[in-house]
């Protein structure tokens, strides 16, 4: 179960484009746990050093928005919630209301380029998820190279997608030390395979113009 925190902005926005970054408010009590799909795992990623992750403060500035975008995600992965991002342009005012949290970040262009952090409240009404799980979150989960590769090997193969992730979690000492859910395999699979699909179709079109060109010197084609 999911619901999104609340963005309340009380300033009118000054010259240039806003950017707001909002935690997103989840349920995370022991009743909940089990029916949240991206919480369902007990124990903690093995450690492998921990990235120092740099204080935010009103006033702090980035050099674009998704450098900003990504100190919010650095800190939202290490505090234990997820983020969202949305634009607003000047001539768009008035409040910006989700029932909920008021945790945020909000970024306003600059006339030197830079985007300012105009707004910062780093507290949460609700519970967050617990930090044994923290690396489960959406913003932390990812497939390393490796297991991309082996993910390939394993479709060209025609491997079940349940097999290859029960076999990676194996190598790892067990499905909770893998840096992903089963979903997240299941969508790098699915994106791959639509943009297989893609290529296919291109090259199928491509060789049709071919040889329409070869019986027909006169016909021309351009991609």
């Amino acid at each position: 179960m999911e619901n999104h925190d609340s963005t309340r902005l009380n300033s009118q926005p000054l010259n240039g484009e806003e950017v707001n970054l909002q935690g997103t408010d989840r349920c995370h009590s022991p009743t909940c746990q089990s029916q949240n799909q991206d919480c369902y795992l007990e124990s903690p990623r093995p450690n492998k050093g921990k990235e120092i992750v740099e204080e935010l403060k009103l006033g702090m500035e980035f050099n674009s928005d998704k450098s900003a975008y990504r100190a919010y995600v650095k800190f939202g992965g290490e505090n234990r919630f997820n983020v969202r991002k949305h634009h607003r342009k000047k001539n768009k005012v008035g409040l910006i209301t989700r029932v909920g949290c008021d945790a945020h970040m909000a970024c306003l262009l600059q006339k030197n380029g830079n985007f300012k952090i105009v707004s910062f409240n780093a507290s949460h009404n609700h519970d967050l998820v617990r930090t044994p799980m923290k690396h489960m979150l959406k913003i932390n989960r990812r497939m390393s190279k490796a297991q991309k590769l082996h993910a390939d090997d394993a479709d060209k193969s025609r491997i079940p997608i349940k097999a290859t992730v029960e076999f990676m979690g194996r190598e790892v000492g067990g499905r909770e030390n893998l840096c992903f859910l089963d979903k997240d395999y299941r969508n790098y699979i699915h994106k791959k395979r639509n943009l297989n699909m893609e290529k296919g179709d291109a090259r199928a079109i491509l060789q049709y113009f071919q040889k329409m060109h070869v019986e027909n010197s006169s016909s021309f084609y351009s991609m």
